[in-house]
């Protein structure tokens, strides 16, 4: 079954180069988008699950299960509606590829379940917000995009720094049963960044606030629920460490909507309440 929808989202990803056809610029990313819906729904109501090795040396796998489902729906309702608003409006061809390849890259984000996967994709999801957060060429909203790629490259670099610490013990890039604080701390430190938690999100606030509504919701409602996925991925792994997860948690929770209740910006406001769920969400790994 995995194999099979790793393949439907290759699929997305070629047809994502259609919309370098003028004419089917609006209509591709809609239709991935309705189709996906459908095939999310039958993946969560039918309780599909299973797992697919891709380099069984390495332990680098994309696994099918309850936390993938839950994450999949999610993705298929936020992006089918954003896009329905983002093809009311005018916008070059390359604004609707990246919108198309979106979609696939947290599908198969979602699907992942190894430290390698969850790198190369989170860099990809990364990549892509960056650049669509960029399209307008106003000056705050590029060097709201450029603050958000700077710190997420560097939440990155951390967590690369503990993943190599942890591969060269293990020699493998399957999830480990417990990691040692230093590495977990240097991964935790970077899916923190990611995720936009609390003392680690300066960029969040900035980014909703000069982005157009659809891209807003997109980043909200799927774009750090990425890292947030890998963080859930890494929480039986952590040990004691788990605990710093949940404190960030708990004060994430709290700082949102204190934050939220002084602001004016509706945009600012939603960023402040998507920082309060993320940390409800952290609070119970």
């Amino acid at each position: 079954m995995v194999r099979i929808y790793v393949l439907f989202n290759l699929a997305l990803i070629v047809s994502s180069m259609l919309t370098f056809l003028n004419k089917f610029k609006k209509s591709i990313p809609l239709a991935a988008g309705f189709v996906n819906l459908v095939v999310a729904n039958v993946i969560y109501w039918s309780q599909l699950s299973g797992e697919a090795v891709l380099w069984n040396s390495f332990g680098v796998k994309l696994i099918l299960d309850n936390i993938s489902r839950d994450f999949l729906l999610m993705n298929s309702i936020v992006f089918l509606a954003s896009t329905i608003v983002a093809t009311k409006k005018e916008k070059p061809s390359v604004f609707f590829f990246l919108l198309a390849l979106f979609l696939p890259s947290c599908n198969l984000m979602f699907l992942s379940c190894d430290m390698f996967n969850i790198y190369v994709l989170l860099e990809l999801t990364t990549l892509v917000v960056f650049l669509l957060a960029s399209f307008g060429g106003k000056t705050n909203q590029v060097w709201s995009a450029l603050k958000y790629m700077v710190l997420g490259t560097a939440g990155m670099n951390l967590y690369l720094l503990g993943v190599g610490m942890i591969f060269a013990r293990s020699r493998t890039f399957e999830l480990p049963t417990l990691v040692d604080i230093i590495p977990a701390v240097l991964v935790i430190s970077g899916l923190l960044v990611k995720a936009g938690v609390f003392l680690f999100s300066m960029w969040l606030p900035d980014l909703h606030s000069s982005v157009e509504s659809e891209l807003s919701a997109l980043l909200s409602g799927v774009g750090i629920k990425t890292a947030v996925y890998a963080i859930l991925r890494f929480s039986p792994s952590l040990g004691k460490t788990v605990d710093v997860v949940v404190l960030f948690g708990v004060v994430s929770a709290i700082a949102g909507v204190v934050f939220a209740l002084n602001e004016r910006n509706y945009k600012r406001i939603l960023a402040y309440h998507t920082l309060s769920q993320v940390g409800f969400v952290l609070s119970a790994p």
